[in-house]
């Protein structure tokens, strides 16, 4: 890979119908002078790669990250930004981006229409310290897919509380035209608000109206779902939630437990009746998917050796259970029913789906009216 760069950026190689690449940077055994060799490789991109619209990077060095921060429009076409580790979205390798770092690409690359990335939490260059960063709000008005996965380092895993640069990126950033966002946050303590809380209640920066799909994979508390649910945009089709539960670690002990409630799935039920008290959440929901993770599936439904020697009350604040079938159920009739039609039946959902394990699931896939 190396020679190949390196020969592409000596002999000014040109790609002139090249649309997509992807460039794997291992820190494992790498040659001396690779570091400068992807950047120069980008810089030339713009003359080299004129059609170059997808640009997908596995793994950094702090050559790369200073060109895709300090560069404006580095390559103006590209219109698909992709940043994650060379072993995957998980584990990060070598160099890594924090949210300041993610915030300054962001505000270099106005013209992205998706940008997926990995970001790495508690670092040293942080959005509050830094003036021309955090007083700002960048406008990012082609954005249509974001997709961001906060990463705790391992030493860092037991922090008393999450890094407070994962909400300020959000209120840095305007997405008026965003379609689709995926957030992934799997740190403890869970969160007590999702992170981009100000796009949907900060009359200060823009609202996402736009929103049609919403990923969500954060370990949070019952009441920041809730408080999220409530603040939907009534645009939104698609909702997927990863139930990683809610861990907290205090002078009693553990607690840990569902995330996703019954309550949540009575706010997202329909109501037919007049009455003006009950809230109309995500009113044209298409697909909701709910999984629940492995790690809730074995603690909180599997019987431990442990828990006899815990007293009831103890037992109950461990162990929070999730939906019931009856409440689900009521759920997806609430939106299969006819919203005053006369008989007619008017589905507004097409498919539902409870994941519990690999073996154990709740499937709903409903035909058009």
């Amino acid at each position: 890979m190396y020679d190949f760069l390196q020969s592409t950026v000596i002999l000014e190689t040109e790609f002139p119908a090249l649309k997509s690449m992807t460039v794997v940077h291992s820190t494992a055994g790498r040659h001396p002078t690779e570091d400068s060799t992807l950047s120069s490789l980008m810089s030339i991109s713009k003359k080299s790669m004129p059609k170059l619209e997808k640009f997908c990077l596995c793994g950094f060095n702090s050559a790369v990250i200073g060109h895709l921060t300090r560069t404006h429009s580095w390559s103006p076409n590209i219109k698909h930004l992709v940043l994650c580790s060379s072993s995957g979205m998980s584990v990060l390798d070598g160099w890594r981006l924090g949210p300041a770092d993610i915030l300054s690409i962001l505000s270099q690359n106005p013209q992205l229409s998706s940008f997926h990335a990995a970001v790495t939490l508690n670092s040293d260059y942080r959005i509050y310290g830094l003036l021309q960063l955090s007083d700002s709000v960048f406008n990012l008005p082609s954005l249509l897919h974001l997709n961001l996965q906060f990463m705790v380092p391992p030493n860092d895993a037991l922090h008393a509380h999450p890094d407070p640069d994962m909400h300020h990126l959000f209120k840095c950033i305007s997405c008026p035209s965003l379609k689709t966002l995926s957030v992934a946050y799997a740190g403890v303590p869970s969160l007590t608000e999702v992170p981009f809380l100000p796009w949907l209640s900060d009359p200060k920066v823009s609202r996402i109206d736009k929103l049609r799909e919403l990923n969500l994979s954060i370990s949070m508390t019952p009441t920041a779902l809730t408080e999220c649910l409530i603040l939907l945009p009534s645009s939104l089709r698609v909702l997927e939630i990863v139930d990683l539960g809610q861990i907290d670690v205090d002078s009693t002990g553990t607690m840990f437990g569902h995330t996703v409630r019954d309550s949540h799935l009575d706010l997202l039920t329909r109501n037919d009746s007049q009455d003006n008290s009950h809230l109309d959440v995500c009113p044209n929901l298409k697909i909701f998917r709910l999984i629940i993770s492995r790690f809730l599936v074995s603690t909180c439904l599997t019987p431990r050796a442990s828990d006899s020697d815990v007293s009831e009350t103890q037992l109950k604040r461990k162990k929070n259970m999730g939906v019931s079938r009856a409440v689900l159920q009521r759920f997806i009739d609430s939106r299969t029913q006819s919203t005053g039609n006369g008989t007619r039946k008017a589905r507004t959902i097409r498919e539902c789906e409870v994941l519990l394990s690999p073996t154990s699931s709740t499937y709903y896939k409903l035909d058009s009216p």
